[in-house]
């Protein structure tokens, strides 16, 4: 018998797109699967729709409840999944999942071991609001705890989860983190095993209304993360904020002594940008190996303390 999937999706004002979405989920060629909706305080039709699904599939189910917002939605729904799954997907509201995507999730996490924590992430096929494919995202260099303390590769909508990755989820929920797909990358990629796969299964709607969007410019990517810093939006504060709270999960787990003085180094530079800078060129430059074209991520994490 197949591995049973809890899918689990925060919908907020989502009608729009919905039922493309879900459609595109029940029609995926792993059948062993269950949908669980949480709304997140929608005020169009978006429970209705809902609802219609529910009625006709009894794979779907849903509940609303008040507005926590996109992450804590997303913490809520993996404890409200149930215990009994294999597996556990993120899904977002308004992408489109190509046939085989939980397919291939599936056979690549049922290659690890079932007590050892394990994630399933991919990569994007980029799409405008009709579907129209426009790019993919890059393959990221390399996976290591370095990169991943100030860069997150992990996009929510292609996870994919075995229950001791939701469990150990559920045991270290932060107070604070940057996202939720970000803290689970954390988590997973310091006790377990993180598996990447460069094929595109979801097609990633843009169409200016999402919660997160993805822009390869350089150059617009710039001018926004200078506006969100300057606004206190997502700054590098609540990076270090994410690393505070991932070296108590680091203490609390017993984790590897390098790893707590990595976080310890990264926390001890927070306002010097020469100090940062040592803090690469100490780690092989590893950092900056991952982004050899300079990206974003790692411009935000040079210059974030001076804005302080």
């Amino acid at each position: 018998m197949s591995p049973h999937v809890s899918i689990l999706m925060s919908t907020y004002n989502g009608e729009a797109f919905l039922a493309e979405q879900i459609d595109s989920i029940l029609k995926q060629s792993h059948r062993e699967l269950e949908l669980l909706i949480r709304d997140d305080g929608s005020r169009d039709g978006t429970l209705a729709l809902v609802e219609r699904y529910a009625h006709k599939d009894g794979r779907v189910r849903w509940l609303a409840e008040d507005n926590l917002g996109v992450t804590r939605s997303f913490f809520r729904l993996l404890g409200l999944a149930r215990d009994t799954s294999a597996y556990y997907a993120l899904c977002d509201q308004d992408d489109y999942w190509l046939r085989n995507k939980l397919r291939r999730a599936v056979a690549t996490l049922e290659r690890c071991p079932s007590d050892v924590p394990a994630m399933y992430f991919s990569r994007l096929r980029i799409v405008d609001e009709n579907l129209r494919p426009s790019r993919q995202t890059r393959v990221p260099a390399l996976f290591c705890l370095e990169n991943a303390l100030v860069e997150n590769f992990a996009t929510g909508c292609t996870i994919v989860l075995n229950r001791a990755a939701r469990d150990l989820v559920l045991r270290n929920l932060p107070r604070e983190c940057c996202m939720h797909d970000w803290w689970i990358y954390l988590l997973v990629l310091s006790k377990g095993r993180v598996f990447y796969d460069a094929y595109a299964g979801i097609l990633y709607r843009q169409h200016g209304r999402n919660s997160v969007g993805y822009d390869r410019h350089l150059g617009r990517r710039l001018v926004q993360a200078a506006r969100r810093l300057l606004a206190r939006e997502v700054s590098r504060f609540d990076v270090y904020t994410q690393i505070v709270n991932f070296l108590e999960f680091a203490r609390r787990e017993g984790l590897p002594d390098e790893i707590v003085r990595l976080c310890e180094d990264v926390l001890r530079s927070r306002h010097s940008i020469a100090a940062r800078l040592g803090l690469v060129l100490r780690n092989g430059g590893v950092i900056w190996q991952a982004n050899p074209r300079g990206t974003i991520e790692q411009i935000r994490y040079l210059v974030s303390g001076a804005l302080g």
